[in-house]
């Protein structure tokens, strides 16, 4: 069913005018997000995790309905396990890259935009000796909301995406995802134009 829903989406829009960006505008923008989660075995091993991923965003069009841009990105993690004795040990890793993405828009109405964006990204670790690195290769759809001139909110929901992680324990997977929903995939952000088209 999300296939059919997908597949009529994009028939739409690829009837709709085109997004009136303007070419030579630039944007900065991105978004952040949270996770965390404890858990309890039967041995009363204790575990809990927190997580802080910021991923800001500088774009420039190409056209009134292209644009690219990179995407610096943070991460920090928190891990904290108690042992049956009560003993604590918590460990705390920062992990840095760099993406890239394409983003074509497609005008719904006249503050309303659907777009669709590939994007690839590195990630690795930059504080202590765990070393590991993840590729991701990704291909979005989103909504976008011209709130003024110079804003505009965005809604990226899930899509594509092939990721490829190897860390220090020589063990080395290749893990694919399919999502198309309002669900832990889906990312709000916000972008602020430093030209605004028609300005």
């Amino acid at each position: 069913m999300k296939h059919i829903l997908l597949l009529s989406s994009m028939f739409l829009v690829s009837h709709l005018t085109f997004a009136q960006f303007q070419k030579g505008d630039k944007f900065i923008g991105g978004s952040f997000h949270t996770e965390a989660s404890r858990s309890q075995q039967k041995n009363d091993l204790h575990s809990r995790y927190m997580a802080l991923n910021l991923n800001p965003t500088i774009g420039y069009f190409l056209s009134s309905s292209a644009a690219i841009g990179v995407i610096p990105l943070f991460s920090i993690n928190r891990s904290t396990q108690v042992d049956t004795q009560g003993n604590k040990s918590n460990t705390t890793r920062l992990a840095g890259g760099l993406g890239f993405f394409y983003r074509k828009y497609f005008n719904l109405t006249e503050n309303l935009y659907f777009f669709a964006q590939p994007k690839a990204e590195y990630l690795t670790n930059i504080k202590d000796d765990y070393d590991f690195y993840t590729v991701d290769l990704a291909l979005a759809p989103g909504m976008a909301y011209r709130i003024g001139p110079k804003w505009m909110a965005e809604l990226t929901l899930g899509g594509l995406r092939q990721r490829w992680t190897k860390s220090d324990r020589a063990i080395e997977s290749k893990d694919r995802s399919l999502s198309l929903s309002l669900q832990p995939q889906a990312t709000i952000g916000i972008m602020y134009f430093l030209k605004p088209g028609g300005q």
